[in-house]
């Protein structure tokens, strides 16, 4: 394995300051890509980690904007489970990833602790459970954890799971082997077969990781742990854990399927197994139905002036003639009738009122409440940038019940207004940088929001932008070839061409590595950005009635011959 650990990022010193904010307070730490450091931020007053990227990776252009693009997209995740990262630092001399700081015991270091050197099936379920929110967090974010291993997942003080690196370490992986080719050993214990061949990753890429990471804490070690390891994991079965649970087996065995169809498609189903299995639960203390005795029993003596007294009343009415008790006892009824039913009228008129204006209060203050919680959630969706998903729970949307039920309020008119200019903003971006099918699809999903904004209709009748919307380009590799989908496409964006999309080549839904000739197909008739496609690719155009080119969008595969395609020429 190469050397990642760059001396002069070794040498920071505590209390070292960089970039005049974060001031070194550890030692460095070697990270499977790099060199990490405990500082505390002067700008937030709290402790963070920086991850420095080593010189061979950011000497790399290429690599370089693969960790942006990744950063770019990770950087928004929020959640309990999963450690943030705020930033990737790439301005002056060094190139660090912002991370969040947690306290506590990596499941490794927890696992060799105990005295069996393994977790109980509890605890195993517990941990699953919490790692399985996070990740179906993520994957409804469309991010892809990707080196899942108990090194990344902490046991906080106060028995919560985080995952740290989330994304990370394999975007330096991806970026590094674009320098050189090589992968941890620690990491080929918990991958996936699909993703050790270099093959398209999923959520069952990470669901298989978490199933291996099960194994581990349970059995002791991973599935696969010595002698050829590679060929195991892409050929063994793994060997059913002998003194846990059936139910438990069965879920742990689904995860590391060797066909990612066989898996668990969905992080909930897992989850939901897992849920299922019987643990016991400790017996709860019976409450005593004994009455608990008085503070201060009330003495004798005034127990029996009290009976007396009430007894000396009861004897002078019950002693009373019949008849003249049964008279007095009618008149004193009638009496009590006689002043309710004159009392009645003005006594239901002032219940009346009272029951409508309490009634109204406590509608009003309900009210208050409602829209104080939706202006809260709104706040925080907001400012996590959720501002129109995930559907049902984004900012927009809460603001907008805010104004139903308080259609003057200043805040969220506020709100929409810097959502709607959000989209104005970045498809402006996008246009002045040339990203013209960027920009039109940008404009899409803000008119859909705003359909009838004057800015966004006027940016959308831009020349530029409406012919981008006419054409679109897919890239599929069919090559087997690591990254060449990528390096293409940024070849064509610099060109303003305008890429939708990059991805493997499939057959009948599977990967197929084996095409010849690489070639352009499309449903488009022969126009001048066809025909300079043509030319500056020097790929014959096929009209076609495919489905993916129904809209207009042309689909390049990259076969065996994509070395003399110009970007990688030479």
């Amino acid at each position: 394995m190469k050397n990642f650990y760059d001396e002069h990022l070794m040498q920071f010193g505590s209390g070292q300051i960089i970039d005049e904010r974060f001031e070194i307070i550890s030692n460095p730490v070697k990270r499977s890509f790099g060199i990490a450091y405990l500082v505390f931020d002067q700008q937030s007053n709290e402790k963070k980690i920086l991850l420095f990227v080593p010189d061979s990776i950011s000497g790399d252009a290429e690599a370089m904007a693969n960790i942006r693009d990744e950063a770019g997209t990770i950087r928004w995740l929020n959640h309990p489970h999963i450690a943030r990262l705020y930033e990737f630092h790439s301005t002056g001399r060094y190139h660090y990833f912002e991370l969040e700081y947690v306290k506590g015991k990596n499941l490794r270091q927890k696992k060799v602790t105990t005295e069996e050197k393994r977790l109980s099936e509890n605890s195993v379920k517990w941990l699953a459970i919490q790692i399985l929110e996070a990740l179906e967090y993520a994957h409804n974010n469309n991010v892809i954890h990707r080196d899942l291993k108990p090194q990344n997942v902490v046991l906080t003080p106060d028995g919560k799971v985080k995952l740290i690196d989330f994304g990370i370490s394999e975007t330096l992986r991806e970026s590094t082997s674009l320098v050189w080719d090589t992968i941890p050993q620690t990491t080929v214990l918990y991958m996936a077969p699909e993703q050790l061949l270099g093959k398209q990753i999923s959520i069952a890429s990470d669901i298989y990781s978490l199933g291996a990471i099960m194994y581990d804490l349970l059995s002791g070690k991973p599935p696969f742990f010595s002698g050829d390891v590679y060929n195991q994991i892409l050929q063994e079965a793994p060997v059913p854990i002998s003194h846990i649970k059936p139910e438990l087996n069965a879920i742990i065995l689904k995860a590391l399927s060797k066909d990612p169809l066989d898996r668990f498609q969905q992080c909930s189903e897992m989850k939901s197994g897992l849920e299922k299995i019987h643990t016991p639960v400790a017996p709860r203390k019976k409450q005593s139905v004994t009455e608990p005795e008085p503070e201060h029993p009330e003495p004798v003596e005034q127990k029996k002036a009290k009976k007396k007294k009430q007894s000396k009343w009861r004897f002078r009415f019950f002693s009373l003639n019949p008849t003249l008790k049964y008279m007095t006892g009618s008149l004193i009824v009638v009496f009590l009738a006689l002043m309710l039913v004159s009392k009645l009228p003005v006594y239901l008129e002032q219940i009346g009122k009272g029951k409508n204006q309490k009634i109204e209060s406590e509608q009003e203050a309900f009210k208050l409440k409602i829209i104080s919680a939706f202006r809260q959630e709104a706040e925080t969706k907001f400012k996590m940038r959720f501002f129109v998903s995930p559907p049902g729970n984004n900012a927009l949307e809460l603001y907008q019940k805010v104004l139903k039920l308080n259609p003057g309020d200043s805040l969220a008119l506020k709100r929409i207004e810097q959502i709607k200019g959000t989209f104005l903003n970045e498809a402006e971006s996008a246009r002045d940088k040339g990203h013209y099918h960027e920009a039109a699809s940008i404009l899409k999903d803000g008119l859909f929001y705003f359909p009838e904004d004057s800015l966004l209709l006027q940016l959308k009748s831009d020349p530029a932008i409406l012919q981008s919307e006419k054409m679109g380009i897919i890239i599929l590799n069919g090559a087997g070839v690591k990254g060449i989908a990528k390096r293409l496409a940024a070849f064509l964006t610099e060109k303003h061409y305008s890429v939708i999309k990059t991805d493997n080549y499939r057959v009948n839904g599977r990967f197929f590595w084996k095409v010849p000739k690489s070639r352009l197909l499309g449903s488009r008739a022969e126009q001048n950005q066809v025909i300079a496609l043509e030319k500056l690719l020097n790929i014959p155009y096929e009209w076609t009635e495919s489905d993916q080119s129904a809209s207009g969008t042309i689909i390049l595969i990259l076969g065996k011959d994509y070395r003399k395609l110009p970007p990688f020429k030479g």
